[in-house]
């Protein structure tokens, strides 16, 4: 299955790609989208905690150079028992996303969700 790897840049060249360890090794996730800030981390996979099919997680961390914390699911808002894929983490903090569930016109209809007045 697919993994969540990253490579620093250093020049005009790449580190080796190193895993990012999100979930547990017999889990796929994929599809990552990192905040402009590099705090957040936004990723699609389908485990335990979900609200079922596919769903998008994040991962937080304190400094760009500190590790990835705990995965949190989006939560009901975002997730459905459908699949949702493609995070993408706009710079306003907005995120968009795809999904087969939510009402819309059809297949994988594109969505946006913004943050609320406390951040969240």
């Amino acid at each position: 299955g697919c993994k969540v790897m990253m490579a620093k840049k250093r020049g005009v060249s790449f580190s080796t790609p190193e895993l990012v360890p999100l979930a547990a090794d017999t889990v796929t996730t994929k599809y990552p989208a990192v905040a402009a800030d590099d705090l957040t981390l936004y990723f699609v996979a389908d485990m335990p905690g979900g609200q079922g099919g596919s769903d998008i997680w994040m991962v937080k961390r304190d400094k760009p150079t500190k590790p990835w914390g705990a995965p949190v699911n989006m939560g009901s808002v975002i997730n459905t028992p459908g699949n949702e894929l493609f995070p993408y983490a706009h710079k306003d903090g907005s995120l968009y996303f795809s999904s087969d569930y939510h009402l819309g016109m059809g297949g994988l209809d594109i969505f946006k969700a913004e943050k609320d007045k406390k951040g969240n």
